[in-house]
């Protein structure tokens, strides 16, 4: 979510949800996104209440939220996915070989726009996974 929902500043990036709901609409879609607390968290969840987000599709119960990198290796593994977009080159790298296929969105990409990745890159690439 960081960088693709999420500003740097952990604000909700609303012309960022409505792909994200198209996605939902056909998928198993979860967003899980590093925050420095609980409280973080929480207020997210509240953005996105106000944005109508859970009313359109997003599922809430599919918001995961950790604190650290590790913390969402974890989850990510966990959660077995056929595809995950990530915006941390680093994270990326770690999960290769645990994940079929990652879509990377570095920040330094031209897909960024001041910090925050443009997600119509990374939706059509899973959309040439989905069709092959």
């Amino acid at each position: 979510m960081n960088q693709t929902v999420l500003n740097d500043d952990n604000g909700v990036i609303q012309e960022n949800l409505a792909p994200l709901i198209q996605m939902a609409a056909s998928t198993r879609l979860y967003l899980v996104a590093k925050v420095p607390d609980e409280d973080a968290g929480k207020a997210i969840l509240a953005q996105m209440e106000n944005l109508k987000a859970f009313d359109q599709g997003l599922a809430k119960h599919r918001v995961i939220f950790c604190s650290t990198t590790e913390g969402k290796v974890a989850i990510i593994r966990q959660l077995s996915p056929g595809i995950h977009i990530e915006t941390d080159a680093e994270l990326a790298k770690q999960m290769q070989g645990k994940v079929p296929n990652i879509i990377c969105v570095k920040s330094n990409n031209s897909d960024l726009t001041n910090g925050v990745c443009n997600l119509s890159t990374a939706i059509e690439a899973i959309k040439s996974i989905l069709v092959t």
